[in-house]
């Protein structure tokens, strides 16, 4: 007597939990560089405003002392901005320094 031959499919692994895991990795795999993205996108938002806000201002003055006072000002809060974007970008990634310096 011959067996007959079973014709079911059967996968050697849970597909479903496959793709979970390939979701997972996808996941994990793309978080850095989106982070980074969007808060590069979020930061250069800001500062386009910023620097719309300080034209704004420059266009309306005729005092060249207020002039060279607002471009000063501007310019020292751009560099505080830049410093403070990076710790926030360090943060993102999960920099240990700056968490350390975050802790001292």
């Amino acid at each position: 007597m011959i067996d007959e031959p079973n014709t079911e499919f059967t996968p050697p692994f849970d597909a479903f939990e496959a793709s979970q895991q390939i979701i997972e990795f996808w996941r994990q795999a793309t978080n850095l560089p989106l982070t980074i993205a969007i808060e590069g996108l979020r930061f250069s938002a800001r500062r386009l405003r910023a620097q719309a806000d300080h034209l704004a201002l420059l266009a309306g003055s005729g005092d060249a002392t207020a002039v060279l006072k607002e471009q000063t000002a501007f310019v020292e809060q751009t560099l505080a901005d830049y410093r403070d974007e990076a710790t926030v970008v360090a943060k993102e990634i999960g920099d240990p320094i700056a968490t350390l310096e975050e802790a001292a």
